[in-house]
């Protein structure tokens, strides 16, 4: 008798490479956006026209976000931002916010946080049935990953704290109650000059082994017991 392997190995299949701006911005077009970590700090001014939470804004019918940096909201503020609400992501209430969202975005996020599967149970308290949690997240199954460490080298957030692959991040959605409707990949071409150059013809990488892209993003939706226990929470 063959004994079962204690990790085995599982299959990716093919999945989609996209652009990661431009995937988030067709998800929540004409849509009721909820977004997480919209103040990007601390590289909020830094980032200025870029910020995803300025993308957003041009292409949704509303919008709110939440941060947990007083600075960065403030910068966002003066910018001209409103629905904006300062708080931790891993306690989010219903009550600070009017009413559900079409889609909570939470991009570059997940890795941050010193209790991912807190965070995602406090998103489901926002979610009803029809309520799309589009999330994204480094990969850490990339090709530039890897190739910085045969260099010796890592190229980090000053604030992350772990990495996701697809089955991980599948798991800790499945955990929570959430159910991933897709899980995709995105490959982004980053920097300037050389720098940009060099992403470039990395880029052609993902095309070829998709698992190899820069990161995650994954759509989830509550599972049925999901659904059920935030109906009870409204109740």
């Amino acid at each position: 008798m063959t004994a079962m392997p204690l990790v085995p190995v599982r299959g990716i299949g093919r999945r989609r490479v996209v652009n990661r701006q431009v995937e988030l911005l067709r998800r929540c077009a004409g849509k009721r956006v909820l977004h997480l970590g919209c103040a990007d700090h601390p590289f909020t001014d830094q980032r200025d026209g870029q910020l995803l939470h300025a993308q957003l804004e041009r292409v949704v019918s509303d919008l709110w976000g939440v941060d947990q940096s007083a600075e960065g909201i403030a910068a966002l503020i003066t910018r001209g931002f409103s629905s904006l609400v300062v708080t931790d992501v891993e306690r989010l209430e219903p009550t600070q916010f009017p009413g559900r969202f079409d889609v909570i975005v939470a991009g570059e996020l997940i890795e941050h946080l010193a209790n991912p599967g807190a965070f995602l149970q406090a998103v489901k308290l926002l979610m009803g049935p029809e309520t799309e949690l589009v999330l994204t997240t480094p990969n850490a199954s990339a090709a530039k990953v890897f190739l910085r460490a045969l260099l010796g080298g890592e190229k980090v957030h000053p604030e992350h704290q772990c990495y996701f692959s697809y089955f991980t991040i599948a798991q800790a959605l499945e955990r929570a109650g959430l159910e991933p409707q897709e899980i995709a990949y995105y490959q982004d071409v980053e920097g300037r000059g050389a720098s940009a150059m060099l992403d470039g013809a990395l880029a052609v990488i993902p095309r070829l082994a998709p698992a190899l892209a820069d990161g995650l993003i994954v759509r989830a939706r509550l599972t049925t017991e999901g659904v059920d226990n935030g109906q009870r929470h409204d109740a």
